[in-house]
């Protein structure tokens, strides 16, 4: 009787024990901590950013002359999203007098919360660029990046909601498409009838009314219109106010006079001056008619 109760007592004792350890097992396994997985960050390429994610990135552009004296321009990227942003970098685009592409290929990508600056972004850039409104957009208009701000050398994309640079770039735009429009006349020789144009201010006598309705244009390029402008004024470095190294230069395209309507735009230069302003300036129309100053 005595050693039942005693294999008794043993058997309680380790179903004791087994109880205890059951219990500690559950207690540990309930206050072991979750790890969790780290959220993967994937990259979105830029233009397919929502609207409100595109406005947490904020573009700062800059002008500046490189170690050859060639105008660059450069972009800082800063990204405030919580997403990695990819950039296609031929993409971006400069909206002037006409559109300039820019000098880099190849994709880029700025992290979450990080800043990138692309130098040369665009290379070989004449400063007369930033002498007239413009646009930094990114593929097209649907991407604004920045308003090109006059006669300045730093532009970001916090002047996006400027009233006077959008106004003043709508109507630069639409200047612009007028110019088009009218060189595509002109190289199909569609000439309108300007009276303006038919001052005897000319560097060439060759202008031919032919027909009543039509005028022979002698000034069919800007190289012409720097070669007229030449031929009248002499080599540049000749001029009072030219430096040595002066050369003349054109702004590309025609633009538009609101008197006597459209004229190359011929300019005096000094390779590797970081300046805006130039000493000389003129307007040479398609009859061959030069009138300095803009």
């Amino acid at each position: 009787m005595k050693r039942k109760g005693i294999l008794f007592t043993i058997i309680v004792a380790l179903l004791l024990v087994v109880t205890g350890c059951s219990s500690q097992s559950k207690q540990n396994t309930a206050s072991a901590p979750t790890v969790k997985k780290a959220a993967k960050v994937t990259t979105t390429a830029y233009d397919n950013l929502s609207k409100s994610d595109r406005d947490k990135v904020k573009f700062t552009f800059r002008y500046y002359l490189d170690d050859t004296s060639a105008g660059v321009v450069s972009v800082e990227i800063n990204n405030q999203t919580k997403k990695k942003i990819s950039f296609d970098q031929s993409k971006f685009i400069f909206k002037g007098s006409h559109d300039v592409k820019a000098s880099k290929k190849g994709s880029v990508t700025v992290l979450p919360n990080k800043k990138m600056n692309i130098k040369g972004l665009f290379a070989k850039v004449d400063n007369s660029f930033f002498e007239e409104s413009g646009l930094l957009v990114y593929k097209n208009d649907n991407y604004k990046l920045a308003y090109v701000e006059q006669n300045t050398k730093m532009f970001s994309s916090d002047n996006l909601t400027n009233k006077t640079l959008i106004s003043n770039y709508k109507e630069f735009l639409t200047h612009r498409d007028a110019w088009d429009k009218q060189k595509a006349d002109y190289n199909k020789g569609i000439y309108g009838n300007d009276s303006s144009d038919s001052s005897s201010d000319t560097t060439d006598s060759n202008s031919d009314n032919t027909n009543g309705n039509q005028i022979k244009h002698v000034i069919n390029s800007e190289e012409e219109a720097m070669e007229a402008v030449e031929k009248k004024y002499g080599p540049a470095e000749d001029l009072p106010k030219a430096a040595h190294g002066a050369q003349y230069t054109y702004r590309p395209g025609l633009w538009y006079r609101s008197t006597d309507k459209y004229a190359y735009w011929i300019r005096i230069t000094v390779p590797g001056s970081d300046n805006y302003s130039s000493p000389y300036d003129w307007m040479v129309y398609l009859n061959g008619k030069i009138v300095s100053g803009r």
